[in-house]
């Protein structure tokens, strides 16, 4: 009788770890969603601010010279600028749609 409970709890457990690959999934491979790359966005957003906050720090404590601090400040602040700017692009809606905000009279459309 043990070895019978034994063999019904194995061929469970079998069932249970092999039930997601017999599933039939809808997931397209390199599908990423909006909200997992915004989620990744704000990571590299904050890396960045904080890159520039360890830069500051260090160069203010002599830790590194100018020329390598402005090469560096400069690098990171474009890293930041175009991930900022791809936050801004999944955030707000497309142009004509309703909810879209109205262009800024300058062209530029940070507020």
């Amino acid at each position: 009788m043990p070895v019978l409970a034994f063999l019904v709890l194995l061929a469970a457990a079998g069932f249970w770890v092999l039930l997601p690959l017999a599933r039939r999934e809808d997931y397209q491979a390199g599908a990423v969603s909006a909200a997992g790359e915004l989620k990744d966005l704000y990571v590299l957003r904050d890396v960045a601010y904080e890159t520039l906050r360890d830069l500051e720090s260090d160069f203010g404590m002599g830790k590194m010279g100018e020329a390598d601090y402005r090469e560096l400040k400069t690098r990171t602040q474009a890293e930041a600028a175009e991930v900022l700017r791809r936050i801004e692009s999944l955030e707000s809606p497309p142009a004509g749609r309703p909810g879209a905000p109205a262009p800024h009279p300058g062209g530029d459309s940070r507020r």
